[in-house]
């Protein structure tokens, strides 16, 4: 006769039975109460051993309820498991064995849940147990199209400008200059093809991320470590900082992306402490307006921003934030804050000065480019995995449920493109190890 467990039974409420509503009936209509129990109890432990939770889990199917409500010895049976587990983990699985192939599906619904809006864990088993045997992985072929070659050709002489403005820069100035490439589109198209120029000329070079999706004007992220922060107070170098976008709305304003407004926002922090909360020692000159500041301040990123720099700012001079682009307009856009007036970069100064820069030539500030260049839009390459995506497909292997990528990658194209746009500087500026090669 059936058997009836209190609802509170601590087995069952800390573990799910899979999704199968009669798992628990299976339990309680083959065993008496107390096997039932002892098997449940023990189930979870094994459970929580395998891990629930993460992606080598086990979500108890009906094939795998079946297996573990069999008039066997319960250790037996779950060691059955563990030894099936283990011959996947080998690279020894036979998708034609159905309890090895269950013990997969926890991976498959953490795969399709983090691709997808969630479903029905039964329409996800559906899929999970049609999914085919894949081929031996392999690399695709990848060519750049006419276009994109011609835009990668493109950000290699808007790259050239901002190595001649940063040359410039370093030249007129004793004090250490860095920069900043954007991770990803000021780091992949701006810095890293010149970044040899770069270091040739003295300036040091690194990569940090600032993101401008679902920036918005009062954004202040946390957007360099402890270590480098302590850096800049205590050496306070000419930081510029270089990122694309899009055109502006105004086409005689100076386009400046949202990721280099949220820069803007986090200097603001850092001056506020270097001034102890004196906000006329550098409100002026924070390429921002003034009046936005006060709403800024009040924001609670922008407070968090100040307690976290608190503990690694001391009082001292504040940075002048400038910004440089190929057209110096009197005005600079700063993705959805008003346009405020230029803070244009200075020369021949040592103060210390944080350099917005856009290299990004737009139509009336690419005469120097030719002429089949201008016909690509600036910006093209931007969000590149919208140009080029790799296709995943799922289905089982050697290992149990595996992956593999289906046409060109991401990667391919950024790689094809930087090389272009590598080469492409090499033609119209001498490398350093031609110029070495020329010396001797």
């Amino acid at each position: 006769m059936p058997i009836n467990l209190p609802e509170d039974f601590p087995a069952i409420n800390n573990h799910q039975l899979g999704f199968d509503d009669n798992a628990l009936a299976d339990f309680r209509d083959k065993f008496g109460e107390e096997e039932v129990v002892r098997r449940l109890d023990r189930l979870k432990q094994w459970l929580q051993h395998a891990n629930l939770l993460n992606h080598y889990g086990v979500i108890l199917t009906p094939v795998l309820i079946e297996h573990l409500t069999q008039a066997s010895d319960f250790e037996a049976l779950l060691g059955e498991l563990d030894q099936r587990a283990t011959h996947t983990r080998a690279g020894h699985f036979d998708a034609g064995d159905p309890i090895q192939r269950d013990l997969e599906f926890r991976r498959f619904a953490m795969e399709s849940t983090n691709e997808r809006m969630p479903i029905a864990t039964t329409q996800m088993y559906s899929e999970f147990i049609a999914l085919p045997q894949l081929p031996p992985p392999r690399l695709h072929e990848f060519h750049l199209s006419d276009e994109q070659i011609q835009a990668a050709k493109r950000v290699a002489h808007e790259a050239v400008g901002f190595l001649d403005f940063a040359r410039q820069f370093k030249a007129s100035t004793a004090r250490p200059v860095i920069v900043i490439g954007n991770d990803r589109y000021g780091r992949l198209w701006f810095v890293e093809p010149i970044e040899p120029f770069l270091v040739e000329a003295g300036i040091e070079v690194r990569y940090d991320r600032v993101p401008s999706l679902l920036a918005h004007r009062l954004s202040t992220p946390a957007i360099f470590p402890a270590r480098f922060v302590r850096r800049i107070n205590a050496q306070m170098p000419h930081i510029i900082i270089a990122d694309g976008a899009s055109g502006a709305k105004n086409p005689a304003a100076m386009k400046m992306a949202k990721a280099l407004r949220s820069c803007a926002n986090w200097f603001a922090a850092f001056n506020d402490v270097r001034a102890r909360g004196d906000r006329s020692k550098y409100a002026d000159e924070s390429s921002i307006p003034a009046d936005f500041i006060d709403e800024l301040m009040k924001w609670h990123e922008f407070v968090a921003r100040r307690v976290e720099l608190s503990g690694w700012v001391t009082p001292g001079s504040t940075y002048r934030v400038t910004t440089w682009s190929n057209d110096m307009f009197p005005v600079a856009e700063f993705g959805d804050i008003p346009p405020a007036p230029v803070q244009h970069v200075v020369f021949g100064d040592d103060r210390p000065q944080v350099v917005l820069a856009n290299p990004t030539m737009y139509p009336g500030s690419d005469g120097d480019l030719p002429d089949q260049l201008r016909k690509v839009h600036p910006y093209f390459l931007n969000d590149p995995e919208k140009r080029v995506a790799e296709r995943i497909v799922y289905g089982f292997g050697s290992y149990g449920f595996e992956s593999r990528v289906d046409g060109p990658t991401t990667a391919q194209y950024i790689a094809a493109a930087q090389q272009i746009a590598k080469e492409e500087v090499e033609g119209l500026l001498p490398s350093p190890a031609r110029a070495d090669r020329a010396d001797a």
